[in-house]
């Protein structure tokens, strides 16, 4: 008896160890060194063909509330939001109208970026989703599934 349950409780310490190992790769494989993943397959307004990503704006520079604009009129700027550690990076965005902002899961959990106005609908680990401002205003928006993460877009 004793041998049986020694094999039972090897076989058990296999399979968390398979377990964490996969749950490294899968983190790894969704950091920010990994290859881009590919959108899903909704945007708004605008293929992802005619869409040129001019600048991609780091958090800090939108933190401090400094409008963020295209380089050249014709093309439109796109500004990034990350989705994780259960919050929006960055909370707030000042932005012009016509800009293009792409939340990306850089979560293991699925979350939304949820308006009165936009819906990114499910976003799963690694994915992303666009929606173009056309109107000034201010949008508040939220994860449906975590009611806690809360972000808002100025639009001028």
């Amino acid at each position: 008896m004793k041998t049986c349950f020694q094999k039972s409780a090897s076989a058990i310490g296999l399979g968390a160890l398979v377990v964490l190992c996969l749950t490294v790769i899968t983190v790894l494989s969704q950091s920010k060194y990994a290859k881009p993943t590919e959108f899903v397959d909704r945007t708004d307004l605008q293929s992802q063909a005619d869409l040129k990503v001019v600048e991609v704006v780091p958090a800090a520079a939108t933190l401090s509330g400094e409008p963020v604009s295209a380089a050249k009129p014709a093309v439109l700027a796109v500004v990034k939001v990350s989705m994780r550690n259960m919050q929006f990076y960055p909370q707030s965005l000042k932005v012009k109208k016509g800009t293009v902002v792409e939340w990306t899961n850089d979560d293991l959990v699925p979350h939304t970026a949820t308006s009165a106005s936009f819906d990114s609908g499910t976003l799963g680990a690694g994915k992303s989703w666009r929606h173009t401002f056309t109107k000034a205003g201010e949008f508040s928006y939220t994860c449906t599934f975590h009611p806690l993460m809360k972000g808002v877009v100025t639009v001028k």
